[in-house]
């Protein structure tokens, strides 16, 4: 039995940025995409950014005639309908087993799952507002960050001893500059956010290879989800969006954003925030694809 650990960081700009994937590949024997894997449901659960509820009340535009939903992007991609998708969310989950684990409690695995977990967000929110408030120094929420960063980690891992044979761990976008974060009175908020963002994916990977394991696999995937503000407007221009700081939806609940509720609809697709740090449909479409491309191009997947 091999455990083979593959980890790229790659430089943005003047700091350390999000080029990186980690696949972590038990292998017994060959392992290549003459024994892909294609799943045939996809298991959800986090936090709102998953949320797919009833098409009407999720955390982005609502009533675009576009998929709205990376989760179920990626299942289209695989040709999966919204049927073939299960999810349990707590729109506030945080990187714990007492948030995360009632979540899987009534699912089964099944050997063609996929499952697929988001969470972090809330994680960061919380040890940033300590900054903010003088509670906590930088310092101390930044490692605390990576130490949530490793429950997730170590969350992930057990699931692979409770029978799923594939799993994505999404890891946390640098939301720094969202409206969210740029609408603090702590003018440093912005910067801690982006500190602890980079703290949390870190712990999600640290040591992440060593356990034991047969043929199963998990794969997170970072390239473009923990750019700086001032990569940002570079990296999704290339995909039409033009705006990667001011919130698209004005309604006072995210949830109750929709199409003919905007301003002006014909910038749907030029907006990275929705609302607060939550993201525009297009957003969601480009995590989708990016992650289904990463999964298609990585042998074992």
């Amino acid at each position: 039995m091999v455990i083979e650990l593959w980890v790229h960081w790659a430089q943005r700009g003047l700091r350390l940025m999000a080029a990186s994937a980690l696949v972590l590949l038990a292998a017994c024997g060959s392992s290549s995409k003459y024994d892909e894997f294609i799943p045939k449901r996809i298991v959800s659960i986090g936090d709102a950014l998953s949320y797919i509820g009833d098409g009407t009340d999720r955390y982005t535009v609502n009533g675009s005639t576009e998929l709205n939903n990376w989760v179920l992007r990626l299942a289209d991609r695989y040709g999966l309908a919204s049927s073939q998708v299960v999810e349990s969310i707590s729109a506030t989950a945080k990187a714990s087993n007492t948030d995360l684990q009632p979540l899987l409690n009534t699912v089964t695995p099944a050997p063609d799952d996929l499952l697929v977990i988001s969470v972090g967000i809330q994680d960061v929110i919380e040890q940033a507002d300590l900054v903010a408030n003088g509670s906590k120094t930088l310092s101390d929420a930044t490692r605390d960050a990576k130490l949530a960063g490793n429950r997730y980690r170590d969350f992930a891992i057990a699931q692979l001893d409770l029978g799923f044979p594939r799993i994505f761990m999404m890891p946390v976008f640098d939301f720094s500059n969202s409206p969210f974060a740029t609408g603090q009175s702590y003018a440093a908020y912005g910067t801690t956010v982006s500190a602890l963002v980079a703290s949390f994916n870190e712990g999600m990977i640290t040591n992440a290879g060593s356990y034991a394991s047969s043929s199963r696999k998990i794969l997170t995937y970072t390239e473009g989800f923990l750019v700086s503000l001032a990569q940002t407007q570079l990296y999704y221009g290339a995909i039409g969006i033009s705006n990667v700081s001011d919130e698209l939806c004005t309604a006072a609940n995210i949830q109750a954003c929709s199409v003919t509720g905007l301003t002006n609809a014909t910038l749907l697709d030029t907006y990275f925030y929705t609302k607060d740090f939550y993201p525009t449909p297009r957003v969601h479409r480009h995590f989708g694809d990016t992650i289904y491309n990463f999964f298609r191009s990585t042998r074992g997947w």
